[in-house]
């Protein structure tokens, strides 16, 4: 009985250590060995990043996602504290409800106005207050997060937002979205 306990315990741990795992990582849709990388350079604080995804997003990711030419990943740059707690937040949140997230975020003007948008759309997604809590108190995130997009912006050279980058084995070419 104790073993099963343990196991159990063990098991419980582990699942919510690889939960807690994920949020260290970009989002990305699409098959991992899609033959073409697309990264996508955005800011929640961007409007040009806000009319790139309302307008022309979805047209990119059923040309190329869902036909699997290629995989996308999400690069989220933090422009300023309510970015960063919506980058966090959206790492948090399950993977599979990444693109409804941002949907929120880009169709909403709230989050710039009310200092609980963000703890109710963390809630619409499945957390708890305590996990909501948790997101925005980890430090590792944080650090994560700004580590990520130094390394990503120095790597591609990116200056302006969106911008794409296109890799394709060996190559790469960037392109403004906007």
């Amino acid at each position: 009985m104790r073993f099963l306990i343990f196991l159990f315990m063990f098991m419980a741990l582990s699942v919510n250590a690889q939960d807690n795992a994920q949020r260290y990582v970009f989002r990305r849709i699409g098959k991992k060995e899609a033959p073409v990388k697309l990264y996508l350079f955005s800011s929640f604080s961007c409007p040009h990043c806000k009319t790139f995804h309302e307008a022309k997003e979805s047209l990119l990711i059923k040309k190329y996602i869902d036909t699997g030419k290629a995989s996308l990943t999400f690069i989220e740059l933090a422009r300023d504290a309510k970015g960063m707690e919506a980058n966090k937040i959206a790492r948090c949140i399950p993977p599979k409800d990444y693109q409804d997230f941002i949907s929120d975020v880009f169709y909403s003007n709230e989050w710039r106005k009310d200092a609980t948008f963000f703890q109710k759309l963390a809630l619409k997604y499945g957390m708890d207050q305590d996990a909501y809590e948790d997101c925005l108190e980890d430090e590792m995130l944080d650090k994560t997060i700004k580590g990520q997009q130094k390394n990503m912006l120095r790597l591609y050279g990116v200056r302006k937002l969106p911008s794409i980058v296109v890799v394709k084995g060996a190559n790469r070419m960037a392109f403004l979205a906007h």
